[in-house]
């Protein structure tokens, strides 16, 4: 208060902050003139949920007519009572625009300007004092001239979002029609049957609109159009573009590195110590590149997997294709955990009870489970010795059984042979000669005994 210069007893000033323990009472006895507002809804949604109570309840809060507002809780009285009773405990100046001042010319029902700074500082916040001080000092510094240049390019006595809301209340005049008592004030009727009065040398309007923002509302605008009035001319001087400059004339200046501060007498100040917070830590996941995440996203397409970046969702990873293979059996479906060849599991199928003497002994369990792993691997090297043999037999019989295959058909070629030579006593000699070279491994006496035969 004493850096803001704001006098305990000023009443020109508007707290808006939110519902936490002790922020009420304080204000009170330090400002107790000021008027205080905070957001309603924030403690509503939690003991009362539902999108019809949350329309009702900003309905009530938006009303800027106290007839409007007690409609409005009637109407919720008849939803839900207890949602009734819980609003009407809190007093309405905190959180209604019917019974929002006048003076601050806002009409405000969120704290999402603090909410927008506090996100400002974000980065600011992790450093130590004098760095935080120091990167708040250098955004402010840029800030200032960067609004103050923005806003000197803009042409018109308003400043641009005020501009744009004005044009918009200009197109929603022209559904009024204004009736003049022959002074200053004007009796305004809508095509739907209401009505409002306005007071263009006050400034003010049955609706209250104008008296809560400081800029005119339809019904006004309709009256000064009526008159040939410019309505720009009766929006309050806090939105022109002259006051908005005036606010951003005050420049900060540079100041030197740190080697050229005064130095302190003191000791130098140290770090807190470090403590362990209970709970989880938090996740320092440092945030990818642009390239990094499109080469994931290419990735994730193929794999369907599921890969965050600051919430960005890139894939999916499905079940779908995981077939696992037991090492025990061969099969595809289970794995060996689960196979029913498992000797653990024929065990426990058989229902064997273990002694108690054998449960509580970890060594002998140790014991039997190595035991078993053993006859278990016995057990799988001789299939596989069985296997291999087998594999050697079956090569034996295929090499016997082509070997003699062959053997009968050059017997066969050489029998016809003969009867081609039989009836030449001279060639009998020859015939016998091409026997004897033919690599068969058949003994002179074997062919002898095919000739006699034939």
């Amino acid at each position: 208060m004493k850096d803001l210069e704001i006098p305990t007893d000023s009443s020109n000033w508007t707290i808006m902050s939110d519902k936490q323990k002790g922020l009420i009472d304080a204000v009170d006895m330090l400002l107790p003139h000021c008027e205080h507002r905070f957001c309603v809804y924030s403690n509503f949604k939690v003991a009362h949920k539902g999108l019809s109570l949350k329309m009702i309840l900003w309905k009530a809060a938006k009303a800027t007519r106290i007839v409007d507002f007690e409609k409005t809780l009637c109407e919720l009285r008849d939803r839900d009572k207890e949602a009734f009773k819980w609003l009407v405990k809190r007093p309405a100046a905190q959180w209604s625009r019917a019974y929002f001042r006048t003076h601050s010319k806002c009409d405000i029902l969120l704290n999402n300007l603090c909410e927008s700074f506090n996100a400002t500082l974000v980065a600011a916040r992790s450093k130590p004092i004098v760095d935080m001080l120091e990167t708040i000092r250098m955004m402010l510094m840029k800030r200032i001239y960067v609004k103050r240049d923005q806003m000197k390019k803009h042409k018109g006595i308003l400043c641009p979002n005020i501009q744009k809301m004005m044009e918009e209340l200009k197109k929603k005049s022209m559904e009024y029609i204004a009736h003049w008592n022959g002074h200053d004030q004007f009796e305004i009727e809508g095509c739907y049957g209401d009505r409002h009065t306005v007071n263009l040398t006050e400034q003010t309007c049955s609706c209250r609109k104008w008296q809560l923002t400081g800029i005119p509302c339809a019904h006004a605008i309709s009256g000064m159009f009526f008159m040939g009035y410019k309505p720009e001319d009766y929006v309050d001087e806090c939105y022109k573009k002259a006051v908005f400059l005036k606010v951003y004339s005050h420049l900060m200046m540079p100041l030197h590195g740190p080697e050229k501060w005064p130095q302190s007498k003191r000791k130098p100040l140290l770090p807190p110590i470090i403590e362990r917070m209970p709970g989880r830590p938090k996740k320092q996941d440092r945030k990818k590149t642009p390239q990094e995440l499109e080469e994931i996203k290419q990735i994730s397409k193929k794999m369907k997997v599921e890969v965050t970046n600051c919430g960005q969702k890139l894939g999916k990873l499905g079940r779908q294709g995981l077939i696992m293979t037991c090492r025990i059996c061969g099969v595809a479906g289970h794995n060996s955990r689960s196979c029913p060849q498992n000797p653990k599991n024929q065990q426990q199928e058989q229902n064997v009870e273990v002694p108690p003497a054998e449960k509580n002994r970890k060594g002998k369990r140790k014991v039997a489970a190595r035991q078993t792993k053993q006859e278990q691997n016995v057990e799988r090297g001789k299939r596989k010795t069985d296997a291999r043999n087998q594999q050697q037999v079956n090569k034996s019989t295929r090499l016997t059984r082509s070997t003699a295959a062959f053997k009968h058909a050059m017997i066969r070629s050489t029998i016809m042979s003969y009867h081609q030579v039989a009836n030449n006593n001279d060639g009998l000699p020859q015939f016998l000669t091409v026997l004897e070279h033919v690599h068969l491994g058949l003994t002179s006496a074997y062919v002898q005994s095919l000739v006699g035969f034939f």
